[in-house]
């Protein structure tokens, strides 16, 4: 992290005529002391919580770093099983209104209202790191059987006990995957397999053991650093349950600094996202549907919403 960039865009910050110096102290201070884990991808609604200010005040703060070149804007698109992110963009203009989890093996809607969350990490110019193996620690509702960790050429071992049920081994770092099936007689003796990951993928991609203890071996060919999971398939379905709060899309899009900092911003014409609660607004405005035809649903909205707020 260069310290000394860090402190050239708080010290900008401050500028800022409304600024919150005590909480733009407090930011500083967290940015220094946090893991690289953390802070590769800030969760906005924890940041206001552990810095004891409302979240409103916390993202528009985050949202003028962003202008400043202190922060850089995150939309990321969880998967609704794993929770894995399977699609990322730095413009609301580049939101897919799909994506695909390879995990999972499933293709599902970007809900902006759900799936799409809204992060922070400090500017590539300040520090430009790759994600941390931490950063996919795992959900509580996982509850993985394993969680194996190996550097490039580099084989782990790993023992548990297995019961009947459908399981699915992957790396949260590259997304490859594989099936394992448990079923049949108790095994009396410890049944042990071999998992190879490469660029192209796990190998084999289907595994299937009796119950009873399971050694793996897993050895890393794809990256510099990878990890593996094995997760149940009856837990994964209870994800929904163990969310951590996240700033979503929509919540972002409704903020004033957002909408006064990034009103270039919108949707492709190409693309829908879902939402799947919606406000119904009635205006009076003179000239309002005229301005809807001129300047396209998104931008008018805007303007409708300032007039109101």
């Amino acid at each position: 992290m260069n310290t000394e960039r860090l402190q050239q865009r708080i010290t900008v910050l401050k500028q800022r005529p409304a600024a919150n110096h005590a909480l733009l102290d407090g930011l500083q201070a967290w940015l220094i002391q946090s893991s690289l884990a953390d802070r590769y991808r800030i969760n906005v609604v924890r940041l206001a919580t552990e810095l004891g200010f409302p979240l409103s005040t916390v993202l528009g703060e985050c949202l003028y770093a962003v202008r400043v070149g202190l922060l850089d804007l995150h939309w990321d698109i969880h998967c609704p099983m794993c929770y894995a992110i399977t699609t990322e963009f730095q413009s609301l203009n580049q939101a897919p209104s799909q994506s695909h989890c390879s995990a999972c093996v499933m293709d599902f809607t970007a809900d902006f209202a759900e799936r799409v969350e809204v992060t922070f990490s400090l500017n590539t110019e300040i520090e430009n790191e790759s994600a941390p193996t931490d950063f996919f620690k795992p959900l509580a509702a996982f509850h993985p059987q394993y969680g194996l960790d190996a550097w490039y050429e580099q084989s782990v071992v790993g023992e548990a006990d297995m019961v009947d049920g459908s399981y699915n081994f992957f790396s949260p770092v590259t997304g490859s995957y594989g099936d394992l099936t448990v079923a049949g007689a108790p095994a009396s003796e410890v049944q042990e397999f071999h998992i190879t990951e490469t660029a192209t993928g796990m190998t084999p991609s289907t595994l299937t053991s009796q119950p009873g203890r399971v050694r793996l071996h897993y050895t890393n060919w794809a990256v510099p650093r990878s990890l593996l999971w094995v997760v149940s398939l009856t837990d994964a379905h209870t994800i929904s349950e163990h969310l951590p709060p996240i700033l979503t899309g929509l919540q972002l899009s409704h903020h004033p600094v957002f909408r006064e900092l990034f009103s270039d911003q919108v949707l492709s014409d190409r693309e829908r996202l879902l939402i799947s609660s919606v406000t119904t607004l009635f205006t009076d405005i003179t000239g309002s549907t005229r301005m809807y035809e001129m300047l396209g649903d998104a931008v008018a909205y805007n303007i409708v919403r300032d007039h109101f707020d």
